[in-house]
């Protein structure tokens, strides 16, 4: 459903002639049909269907564009540049679909790369932030690489990763499903 509204999103600007255009198809091909006019039918069909490809093709080109500009992985154990806590990555959207009030509130749309870059999910590190078991979004590049081997401590830590190896947790068979690719720039 995510991956849907980002699809929608990242090709609607380039995509409405094209849009526009398969919507004439489609009349000319209902009124065609209703002409018994079956060659000419079956001549719009045909270039509909590779209307229909190419506007595909465009989408999944731009999907994959965006997608290879997350840099930081499941796992990874960050630092927020401003606020200074600790967490871990547990999901990333390739841009913010927070819902409008909160990117209004958070003022995403003030930061440099604005809502158009990738948001992280993230455990917060309970030493560093208060309430305990707070998770935030936050935007690409409000963070840092963590250093050293610093375990982050979070009521669901166990639910995301089964263990912490070289500095970065290791992800559950479900996460890396839900997330099969390593960010670009990472390890491993």
């Amino acid at each position: 459903m995510q991956r849907m509204q980002l699809v929608k999103s990242l090709s609607a600007s380039p995509d409405l002639q094209v849009a526009d255009t398969l919507r004439l198809k489609s009349v000319k091909l209902q009124q065609l049909v209703q002409e018994e006019d079956y060659q000419q039918a079956a001549q719009q069909r045909d270039s509909i269907t590779q209307l229909e490809l190419e506007r595909r093709r465009l989408e999944i080109e731009a999907y994959e564009e965006a997608r290879s500009k997350i840099v930081h992985d499941i796992g990874q154990v960050i630092r927020h540049k401003r606020y200074e806590y600790r967490g871990v990555i547990v999901g990333y959207d390739i841009t913010c679909i927070a819902p409008e009030n909160w990117i209004k509130a958070m003022r995403v749309d003030s930061l440099p790369l604005g809502r158009n870059q990738p948001f992280y999910h993230v455990l917060v590190d309970d030493r560093d932030r208060s309430p305990p078991g707070s998770v935030t979004y936050v935007a690409q590049e409000n963070i840092a690489t963590a250093r050293g081997q610093t375990q982050v401590e979070h009521p669901l830590i166990d639910d995301y990763f089964k263990g912490f190896e070289d500095g970065q947790y290791v992800p559950t068979e479900r996460m890396r499903e839900q997330y099969p690719q390593r960010a670009q720039g990472t390890e491993g």
